[in-house]
């Protein structure tokens, strides 16, 4: 079985490194990263620079982070699609195995808890724990599964058609609600496996107006009323909820 690893990136050639040596480090060898530039070509060149044949790099055709994974979802052809950040990475050495091993009993979305990684000038200075309950209704309030190692079957894009570029930062969360509604299987991996990288470009505690504008599309699309948050607002949202 075969893994699709849709990798978009923009001047993060330190981080796409690091993404790029966790797949490296994995145990399930049968995996292809596409690596999906969307600047002025710093990741391909990074990613070229490891040598492993694996890891196919090329300039986004489109403009933005959907078109770049939908770019990537265009080059590949293996049974699983994964998606991984440039600033993300599989921890456990063991989760594509995982993965696979789930898949081979049938359809199903697979995620994975893990940590969020505290960076400060290119160092990790603290970590984390995210292992939020999530069900097929819970996602209906709060995202709360990470987009580093979440997979499915290519076989569903058949059917779903692609990522929708329209939802902006919010596509994984709209593709979930997607598939889920397909009546899809949800599964977790047991025990955190991989590490959400937090720093100043990822989270939206101030939201800009182009992520505030997809946000409201994507309620809209999936007739919910919600607040905006990220994940590391929801982490702490159920922390305080927790020791109450």
């Amino acid at each position: 079985m075969r893994i699709d690893v849709l990798m978009p990136t923009y001047h993060r050639s330190r981080e796409l490194l690091q993404a790029l040596d966790s797949l490296r480090n994995q145990t399930h060898v049968n995996w292809r990263a596409l690596v999906v530039d969307d600047g002025d070509g710093e990741g391909v060149r990074a990613a070229k620079q490891v040598g492993d044949p694996r890891i196919t790099a090329f300039l986004n055709p489109g403009s933005g982070q959907v078109d770049a994974r939908n770019a990537g979802l265009e080059h590949g052809d293996g049974d699983v699609v994964m998606l991984l950040d440039d600033d993300d990475m599989l921890i456990d050495p063991d989760h594509m195995a995982k993965v696979c091993d789930r898949l081979a009993q049938g359809p199903a979305l697979v995620h994975r808890t893990g940590w969020f990684l505290f960076y400060e000038s290119e160092r990790e200075v603290a970590r984390e724990p995210f292992q939020p309950t999530t069900t097929r209704d819970s996602l209906r309030d709060d995202n709360t599964i990470l987009t580093c190692g979440l997979a499915w079957p290519r076989a569903l894009h058949a059917d779903l058609g692609a990522f929708d570029p329209s939802m902006g930062s919010y596509f994984d969360w709209d593709w979930i609600l997607r598939v889920l509604g397909a009546d899809v299987a949800l599964h977790e991996i047991p025990e955190p496996g991989v590490g959400y990288r937090i720093h100043g470009g990822n989270t939206s505690g101030n939201p800009t107006a182009k992520r505030t504008a997809a946000f409201e599309r994507f309620c809209r699309k999936h007739a919910l009323t919600l607040e905006q948050k990220d994940h590391l607002t929801v982490h702490r949202e159920r922390r305080e909820q927790a020791s109450d």
